[in-house]
């Protein structure tokens, strides 16, 4: 006789299934789960687990099945500036000082709201191909720009950024102060969009600036976003500006605290380390900008060792010039062993975390992304490991760290909403984004300096 406990319970329908993958979770036990699947309703993961269980209990309204594929956290870029992809290729080959106030600051002066938006397009449409569901960008038109990065589906800390010196929207540091407390009251509680602060540097803006920047922070409780200490120009700078450095001009305006998300920290002491991990703030480590911009080699084993969460940024389009996130961690690994002279200095792991859940933490949305458990937001990808360079499969988080690249995403999905399949955009219309790209170009290069089309040099 058959017991009620027996009978085989129907089956709960969810919005999607996936179904075969290696999952690769990113959970407090980096649990990895072959032959997995997951349940993913309303926008969220309901359930994961051996392929076995989770089909057992879940049918799903769509189906994703998947041959051994790896289903993973999307990467969380933390720093970045997703206009300027219309400016990408600009300034190449050039000193952070040269690259800034003799092509890059003359650039956006001169771009359109139009311009701005087709190179968050640009970026977005990059990111979203290449396995990016989340990110936090400091750049202009922030209000503007949110609109267009939430009907992407793509979920973002937006930073307005300011310096002393009139911007693109805003004339003055105090008016783009005034814009920031509008964007953050109008974006609050948005589902996709976390609005910032984006004060540019210590060297750009004056202390008063700074402290009002902290006062709002505290009023508002949102994040900060800052770019500090990334060559020893700047340091010198700073110390010219302020009679110290960025980290103490920081910590003296009340801006190191643990809302702040610091770019770069290239030219850090030890005692500044220390300093940034007691305030509690995060380093985002940008390895290919900062290699190409010759601006030095951050010391991140040594960050880490300090207590400070360090986690992985891409840096704008122009000084990269691509914002492959994959590209990025492996760049982060790899340098960090050639500067340390140490094969063991920053493990496959540890890059993976920095640009999944420790981006999270550092962005305060790890209750909702940079891992996958039950309860947090489907912001996946699909990494397709049937790719000469990704076999034989072996060690998930070497192929992962080592091997991957952006064009084995073959999915994304943010909020459960698939974004990409297999070449195709959902949410950007790609072929008409492009011919506005080669428009925007031609419109741009009418305005600056193009320094490759300059007459070569005749030889003595």
């Amino acid at each position: 006789m058959t017991t009620p406990d027996q009978r085989k319970q129907p089956k709960t329908t969810v919005d999607l299934v996936v179904d075969g993958a290696t999952i690769v979770t990113m959970d407090p036990q980096n649990r990895v789960i072959t032959h997995g699947a997951m349940a993913v309703d309303h926008g969220g993961i309901l359930a994961i687990g051996p392929r076995d269980s989770i089909l057992d209990s879940y049918t799903g309204k769509d189906w994703l099945s998947l041959d051994g594929d790896i289903v993973m956290p999307g990467l969380i870029n933390c720093h970045t500036h997703i206009p300027m992809a219309v400016m990408r290729g600009v300034a190449d080959d050039m000193a952070l000082g040269k690259w800034l106030f003799e092509y890059v600051f003359p650039a956006e002066n001169s771009l359109t709201l139009d311009r701005f938006q087709t190179g968050a397009e640009i970026s977005l449409a990059e990111m979203i191909a290449s396995g990016t569901t989340c990110f936090a960008d400091m750049y202009y038109f922030q209000h503007e720009l949110a609109h267009v990065v939430a009907r992407a589906g793509v979920r973002a800390v937006l930073a307005a950024s300011y310096k002393d010196l009139p911007s693109p929207d805003f004339p003055s540091a105090d008016a783009a102060l005034e814009g920031a407390r509008r964007f953050i009251m109008d974006f609050h509680g948005h589902e996709l969009i976390t609005p910032a602060l984006g004060p540019h540097s210590t060297y750009t803006l004056a202390s008063e600036p700074l402290r009002k920047t902290a006062a709002l922070a505290e009023e508002t409780g949102a994040l900060v976003l800052v770019h500090a200490s990334e060559t020893s120009g700047e340091v010198k700078m700073a110390m010219e500006k302020h009679g110290a450095s960025p980290i103490e001009v920081l910590r003296r305006t009340g801006l190191l605290t643990p809302q702040s998300v610091l770019a770069h920290c290239v030219k850090v002491t030890q005692a500044e380390m220390e300093t940034i991990a007691a305030a509690g703030a995060s380093v985002a480590h940008c390895p290919d900008s900062n290699m190409k911009l010759a601006s030095g080699i951050a010391p991140v084993t040594a960050m880490k060792r300090a207590g400070v969460r360090v986690v992985i940024g891409t840096d704008g389009p122009v000084s990269n010039n691509d914002q492959d996130m994959f590209a990025e961690l492996r760049s982060a690994a790899l340098v960090a062993k050639a500067a340390d002279e140490d094969p063991e200095a920053l493990p496959a792991m540890d890059v993976l975390r920095m640009a999944t859940i420790e981006a999270a933490r550092a962005l305060h949305m790890d209750s909702r992304t940079g891992s996958l458990e039950p309860g947090k937001r489907a912001d996946f990808i699909v990494v397709d490991i049937h790719r000469p360079h990704l076999q034989p499969f072996t060690n998930v988080f070497s192929h992962l760290a080592y091997s991957a690249r952006g064009s084995d995403v073959s999915f994304t999905f943010v909020n459960g909403r698939r974004l990409y399949e297999r070449g195709e955009f959902r949410t950007i219309d790609w072929e008409r984004l492009e011919a506005r790209a080669k428009t925007a170009w031609a419109d741009l290069k009418k305005a600056i300096p193009v320094p490759w089309e300059k007459p070569p040099a005749t030889p003595a």
